[in-house]
């Protein structure tokens, strides 16, 4: 797992420059920089604030890094209300002139508005901590819950079992949720080669698959946790991830991504 898996913001000259990884010119801010950033550091009264990507936690003070995680893993972004107004307008407004669609794309329309919906409610419980957490499930209760997922969308995963030790993963509540997305994710971008991988000893549960898609960046898990992050297949609405992240932080274990142009790899990570 990446300890650092973030990266902090300043502009040059400010007092917060020691503790930024991208420092940026506030006459000529290098906007595909700011792809790469997350946190950014500036005082409160900064007259350059409101010019700044929404996606950036603003804060006015320096923090240790475990803060930093904590704070960033349920952050949606200043500009989560525009981006759903966005997207919602994407969506459903083609289907004014649905005399000139075919069936197939109205009901696949409906289908991924529904679909929003039903993400930015669950989104709305985990933000507003309304989901229970306790009773977790074993990792074996675990993995048949995901494999009852993975048949629902036509998948039969392999399954590795490392170092065989049983440990406690998270509250059924929260598995069917995560798994639900998971599976969402493999059956519109996976190629194939779905494998579920646990690792007694490191209580770690990670699931892989084949993948075709690069993505353009160097730090996968920073920017594709944000909400609306579509790369590739937009098939989907680009809220997976966000929710595996909320999930994780309402859990209270961590998760990870990585990504090399031919394999995707989402791991769960449930401490000693």
């Amino acid at each position: 797992m990446n300890d650092r898996w973030f990266a902090i913001g300043a502009f040059s000259g400010s007092p917060f420059e020691r503790h930024a990884d991208t420092l940026f010119d506030r006459a000529a801010p290098d906007r595909q920089a700011f792809v790469q950033t997350d946190v950014f550091y500036a005082a409160s009264d900064d007259p350059s604030l409101g010019d700044l990507p929404g996606h950036l936690l603003l804060l006015h003070e320096p923090l240790p890094d475990d803060r930093l995680a904590a704070l960033l893993e349920p952050f949606p972004g200043r500009d989560l209300l525009s981006r759903t107004g966005h997207d919602i307008v994407n969506l459903f407004a083609p289907l004014a002139d649905h005399q000139y669609l075919s069936a197939q794309t109205i009901a696949h329309r409906i289908e991924r508005g529904t679909r929003l919906g039903q993400q930015l409610n669950l989104a709305g419980h985990l933000l507003q901590g309304e989901l229970p957490t306790e009773g977790c499930l074993t990792v074996t209760e675990f993995l048949r819950q995901a494999a009852a997922a993975a048949a629902q969308s036509g998948i039969v995963p392999a399954v590795e079992q490392r170092k065989e030790k049983p440990f406690a993963t998270m509250s059924e509540r929260l598995a069917v949720t995560l798994l639900r997305e998971l599976t969402a994710n493999w059956r519109m971008h996976s190629r194939g080669d779905e494998r579920i991988i646990v690792d007694g000893a490191a209580r770690t549960v990670t699931f892989t698959n084949r993948a075709d898609y690069r993505f353009p960046f160097g730090r996968v898990k920073a920017v594709l946790r944000r909400p609306y992050q579509k790369f590739g297949n937009t098939e989907g609405n680009g809220l997976g991830l966000f929710l595996i992240a909320l999930i994780a932080h309402t859990g209270g274990f961590s998760w990870d991504i990585a990504s090399d142009g031919s394999s995707f790899s989402l791991s769960l990570f449930f401490g000693a």
